[in-house]
């Protein structure tokens, strides 16, 4: 049985990986986008504390 946190990922790696060119509904999209500046994020903190990607 998957954890939580795993079914999370799951739903973020499926909405990165939804095509864009095909116009989804508007909240999959914002939660897609939110998607991806949450690993923007992550990403700059990453670079802030010096850690590897």
């Amino acid at each position: 049985v998957p954890t939580v946190a795993e079914v999370e990922a799951q739903k973020k790696l499926a909405a990165l990986a939804a095509p864009t060119v095909v116009a989804p509904e508007p909240k999959v999209e914002i939660a897609a986008q939110a998607v991806r500046d949450e690993a923007k994020a992550n990403e700059k903190l990453a670079n802030l504390l010096g850690k590897p990607k």
